[in-house]
């Protein structure tokens, strides 16, 4: 692929498009994938859960004693691979091709090894890594032998949610999914919707596996290689080969394997089309009831809580008198929290002896041991009278299996007589996952950092003890309708009640949702029951997204507090502050009934006074980088800013006043003047922050500010104008330009950094790299004080590639503002991409469509024949279409970027 030929990167960031220089925050949004940690070969250090796994070495083997490290760096042995293969399908004569199978067998062997790792922490890359259909068949069987296993079929996908286990010898992962096909059971790693996705009896599925691990593909439909249908394991065509969507002959060129069916369709419009149609069957889907997702969690639920024991431990778990007062108060908690939605009516049983002994249930997975106790449980109780056909869920209560259950089905472990526990596991089989929350590193709220399992400490899926669920899962569930969540739709004060009672009212609004981006959702909520530790409080989570364990995430207000989560509630005026939507959020009024929330997109507008500074109408003078305001009575000082939008403005200046100094004198437009005094404590020669007492209402437009002195000198270096109606201002870190260095070099970047409430709290500076490969995390290092401070980056050595830099900054109490570059890194001698980028910019951009799909635009191009392709952080590139252009141009509409936080697409020429 020739660099030149390439051109300017366009991207699609938290909804918005635009070429990539236009942009200047972005959240770390890659916390599962980038730890920020390195092992010794400097990869990033997976945080995922490690996971049983197989003999890796011999694909017929069914179970594995232990699975030992990869000490080789699985990338380079991924490529290598990759690079063998196209040599070998190169290769003719038989000398060549016996040498080459020798290397390649111990090459597989490695692959192996590398993608079993893959497909536990990456799974969306570890099927982007399958070798093709048409190359594996060519391939020897000693190499063949040693490759992925390609699996497909109706499946049982099943989602545990688990506590703690008392009995393991270390932490488990609190979610685990296992599919079951074709009588074989795989642990199962998973992205995108299938994140959320609860468990569900019967759905298709396809992916592919190391032993018994598989990494699952999130769409239900696999479209088949050139060639593949020759394949006799295949079954024939579905319906005579007519396709579903048109209900006209299908076309062989556009076939898809569904579950344990082939299906014809016309052309990939179709493809899609048929494949939308069935992820929405499947979400609507849910084998409690066999009806929609609402009625699991809605209604009278009949609930068998069996009391079990073993032949080898005879002990009692809870007595019959323990286990209906439990049962007794979790129906009254579900009355309460769904608002009288749903109710429990609990049937107990006697002590049921299983036939096995408690070791016999504990040796395996968790997927193993909660299926074979509830089979066992179940077995014994049909056989005491309590026939599992007449109740919508079960519970089985024991003293071997700490709380357990699946995610969105029947079946639960319950350890004590514990009515939270019990409230929990239930809701886990309504549909619910855990509530958590989110920690940033850098000591402001939603900034780089990590999922905390169970944080929500005020929800009884997370911390809480008999709490109401958030307004999120309420939704969910079908407690909350739709008419009492209120998506915001623009600026302005909402009224909202609290979520924490026994019953809701028609025509109130219970939850505001504000959309952060294609991946996370605001829920906004209040509750009456923390008014009197917190005044007028306000819940702010996130919807579940790939970074937080398929559960909501709560956001704490006081990050940096001693106090957990437990401080998390915004009360009475204290403001929450989004820099990637420049917004927002804030209790700003209460009475005893309701809280009012302001929603308010705001804008902080930092000038150097030089850079912005008129031709001097009066006696003026620059020095030092800094502007002299001299008490001149004949004219001002004169300024030109320009406001992006209507609103009441507020200025912040950064001055040193001379011995004298008493004010300064402002004035915008020529309208009256305002007096800014400056304090006794100002008036010392040290640069300091003064700000106006009022704002000022602005038209969106160009302005002219005018200052003059009174009483001495005042040396002006920096002013900010905002329309925060708190007055609240971030630290903010100038633009930097995009970035080329060449291999191996390091580069320093000077930052400069306006911080007009300096007073506050100590600066946390960070940086992040989206692409560790040519420049890892670790290798950003900054350094310096106050305003002045230095970036260095140091790439990898025998590296090139792009990768999108974001340094953050951020102080205690959730201020925090970013700004993002990307570095080129070329080869000695060599301009790389960025040589044309300006000339590239005018060729290909983007547009925003209303349903969330970007359309790419090639405007007059020089070549006719171009391939669109696109990626998240410049390491993997999808092809997405190749395009024809006329002399006008052509464009392209990418109907999947709405699954993606940010996007970004270059034009290569064919």
């Amino acid at each position: 692929m020739c660099l030149s030929a390439t051109l300017i990167f366009t991207a699609k960031w938290s909804g918005e498009t635009g070429v990539i220089a236009s942009f200047d925050t972005e959240t770390s949004r890659h916390i599962q994938r980038f730890s920020g940690r390195e092992d010794s070969n400097g990869s990033p250090v997976s945080q995922n859960p490690s996971v049983d796994k197989s003999d890796l070495a011999t694909p017929t083997a069914h179970r594995a004693t232990e699975f030992h490290p990869r000490n080789i760096e699985g990338d380079k042995v991924l490529t290598a691979f990759d690079q063998w293969v196209e040599e070998y399908l190169a290769a003719s004569s038989p000398t060549e091709l016996t040498r080459l199978e020798d290397d390649g067998e111990q090459l597989a062997k490695a692959r192996r090894y590398a993608l079993a790792e893959l497909i536990e922490t990456d799974p969306e890359r570890a099927l982007q890594e399958a070798v093709p259909f048409a190359k594996r068949q060519k391939l020897p069987g000693s190499i063949q032998q040693q490759l992925e296993e390609r699996v497909s079929g109706t499946a049982s996908y099943r989602v545990i949610a688990s506590l703690p286990d008392r009995n393991a010898p270390q932490e488990s992962p609190s979610i685990e999914r296992y599919v079951t096909l074709n009588e074989r059971t795989f642990k199962a790693s998973v992205y995108g919707r299938r994140l959320t996705e609860p468990s569900k009896e019967s759905i298709p599925v396809h992916g592919i596996a190391i032993g018994n691990t598989v990494a699952l593909h999130e769409s239900p439909v696999r479209v088949l290689e050139a060639g593949e249908l020759s394949d006799p394991s295949l079954p024939l065509p579905a319906n005579g080969g007519i396709c579903p969507v048109s209900k006209s002959a299908g076309l062989q060129s556009a076939a898809v394997q569904v579950g344990d069916e082939v299906v014809y369709l016309c052309h990939d419009k179709h493809i899609e089309t048929f494949t939308h149609d069935l992820e929405a069957q499947e979400a609507g889907f849910t084998p409690l009831t066999r009806q929609s997702d609402l009625s699991r969690s809605t209604g009278l639920k009949k609930v068998l809580l069996m009391r079990v024991n073993f032949p080898d431990d005879l002990s009692v778990s809870i007595s019959d008198v323990d286990a209906n007062e439990m049962m007794q108060q979790v129906n009254a908690f579900y009355i309460e929290n769904s608002y009288g939605n749903v109710s429990i009516s609990a049937t107990v049983t006697p002590v049921l002896t299983l036939p096995n002994p408690k070791s016999y249930y504990l040796n395996g997975d968790a997927d193993y041991t909660l299926r074979e106790l509830l089979l066992a449980a179940r077995t014994a109780a049909e056989a005491a009278g309590f026939p599992r056909a007449n109740y919508d869920l079960d519970l089985v209560h024991n003293r071997a299996c700490s709380p357990r259950a699946y995610v969105g089905i029947p079946g639960a472990m319950l350890y004590d007589k514990d009515v939270t526990a019990a409230s929990h596991e239930l809701g886990h089989n309504f549909g619910a996952w855990h509530a958590n929350g989110w920690k940033a590193s850098d000591g402001s709220i939603i900034g780089p950092g990590g999922n905390l399992e169970y944080a929500n400490p005020f929800d009884t899926m997370g911390g809480g003890r008999k709490s109401h669920f958030n307004a999120y899962y309420k939704h969910q569930l079908g407690w909350l309708p739709d008419s009492a969540v209120q998506p915001v739709s623009g600026d302005g004060i909402y009224r909202l009640y609290p979520i924490d009672l026994s019953h809701i009212e028609n025509g109130l609004t219970y939850a505001l949702t504000i959309k952060k981006d294609n991946l996370r959702t605001y829920w906004i909520e209040t509750r009456q029951s923390l008014n009197s530790s917190f005044p007028a409080n306000v819940l702010l989570n996130w919807s579940p997204w790939y970074g937080s364990a398929s559960g909501t995430q709560l956001l704490d207000a006081t990050p940096v507090s001693h106090g957990w989560f437990y401080d998390a509630p915004f009360s009475l005026g204290q403001s929450f502050y989004d820099p990637d939507l420049g917004l927002k959020i804030i209790p700003w009024r209460a009475t005893a009934e309701y809280v009012e929330v302001l929603v308010k997109h705001v804008h902080y507008l930092a000038f150097e006074a030089e850079s912005v500074s008129a031709a001097p109408q009066g006696s003026s003078s620059s020095e030092n980088g800094y502007v002299l305001i001299s008490p001149d009575d004949r004219s001002p000082t004169a300024f030109g800013i320009d406001l992006p939008a209507d609103g009441e403005y507020a200025l912040s200046f950064q001055v040193q006043p001379a011995a004298g100094a008493k004010s300064l004198s402002l004035s915008v437009d020529n309208t009256e003047a305002i007096a800014i005094e400056l304090s006794s404590t100002d008036s010392t020669n040290q640069w300091v922050w003064t700000r106006m007492n009022r704002p000022l209402l602005l038209t969106a437009g160009k302005h002219m500010i005018y200052l003059r002195a009174d009483g001495g000198d005042v040396g002006l270096e920096t002013f900010v104008v905002t329309d925060d109606p708190t007055q609240g201002l971030p630290p903010i870190i100038a633009k930097i330009r995009d970035q080329v260095a060449t291999v191996g070099a390091t580069i320093k970047i000077p930052l400069r950094i306006t911080d007009p409430d300096s007073s506050e709290a100590p600066l946390g500076l960070t940086g992040a790299s989206s692409n560790w490969a040519v420049l890892s995390g670790t290798a950003i290092v900054l350094s310096g004080s106050d305003q002045n401070w230095t970036a260095t980056l140091t790439p990898k050595a025998g590296k090139t590639g792009q990768s999108v830099v974001t340094l953050t900054i951020a102080k205690p109490g959730g201020y925090c503002s970013a700004t993002s570059f990307v570095l080129t890194v070329v080869s000695p001698g060599s301009d790389g991409l960025a040589a044309s980028s300006t000339e590239a910019s005018d060729l290909l951009s983007t547009r925003m469509e209303p349903n969330g799909d970007i359309t790419i635009l090639l405007s007059k191009p020089s070549r006719s024949s171009w391939k669109i392709e696109a990626t998240e952080d410049f390491i993997f590139w999808q092809d997405l279409v190749d395009l024809t252009t006329s002399a006008a141009g052509a464009e392209f509409t990418d109907s999947s970027a709405h699954k993606f936080a940010r996007r970004f697409y270059r034009a290569v020429a064919n």
